[in-house]
């Protein structure tokens, strides 16, 4: 591989690690998409995965025992489930219109906050619910498996919870290091795991600590207001990339 391919590989691992280290994952969604520009989607999302697994460990020992149990109980196991649904839909998914229409879902989530915002609206603390929080993390659960893209349905859940911004990262990370773990199997037995994606996987890691290293850092600058309005901020552009990611492939089908 020459080197814009490594500059392109390293890039997005640093940007997937930045994401999960700080701020719940979401902005990880850009990186198979970038990855893709130089090698397939799913050799990508094959490299990922171990990569994930390694810095779901450091986020975790990071912010050890400071989740809320229910809700990561609820993601966790909801999220399991939608795994188990994405392997038995596995082949027969229309992927850019999951993309699609998770991007306008996470659009018009957004938009809601934005207009409170200009109306200077109060912004309320949403109530736990068991319903609404096993729907989206089974959502999450599902995308996650399909490309990596969990982080944006368990927000659109959690955002409205106004955790504690530390009780959030934890809440997210031990709830996606459980639904990665359970994805390993899955990709080895449908072919995506291979001793050449690991091997990939070896060379980039370092880059992946980084990045969860750096997350950590900008995790702790930035105060409870800012942190959440950092993280609708990027759910904004996930939207977007989502859209544009699943538009593309459809009409270049």
């Amino acid at each position: 591989m020459d080197w814009i391919v490594w500059v392109t590989l390293i890039s997005a691992v640093v940007l997937f690690g930045i994401s999960k280290g700080g701020f719940g994952g979401g902005l990880g969604v850009f990186s198979v998409p970038l990855m893709a520009m130089v090698i397939s989607a799913p050799f990508a999302a094959a490299i990922l995965l171990p990569l994930l697994l390694v810095m779901d460990v450091l986020i975790l020992y990071q912010f050890w025992n400071q989740w809320d149990k229910r809700e990561t109980f609820l993601i966790t196991v909801a999220g399991v489930i939608g795994v188990g649904i994405g392997v038995l839909c596995f082949g027969i998914l229309d992927e850019n219109g999951l993309k699609v229409l998770l991007g306008i879902i996470c659009l018009c989530f957004c938009g809601l906050w934005l207009i409170r915002k200009v109306r200077k609206t109060e912004d309320t603390t949403a109530p736990f619910n068991w319903i609404k929080g096993g729907i989206w993390g089974a959502i999450a659960g599902f995308t996650s498996f399909i490309a990596h893209a969990g982080g944006p349905p368990a927000n659109i859940y959690l955002l409205p919870r106004k955790l504690d911004k530390s009780v959030y990262q934890a809440s997210i990370s031990l709830a996606f290091a459980v639904i990665n773990l359970v994805k390993v199997l899955p990709f080895i037995l449908l072919g995506s795991i291979t001793w050449e994606s690991l091997t990939l996987s070896l060379y980039l890691l370092p880059a992946g600590v980084i990045g969860v290293v750096i997350g950590f850092v900008a995790h702790h600058k930035l105060d409870e207001e800012r942190f959440y309005t950092f993280i609708y901020i990027c759910l904004i552009l996930v939207g977007i990339r989502l859209l544009q990611d699943g538009f593309s492939g459809i009409l270049g089908a």
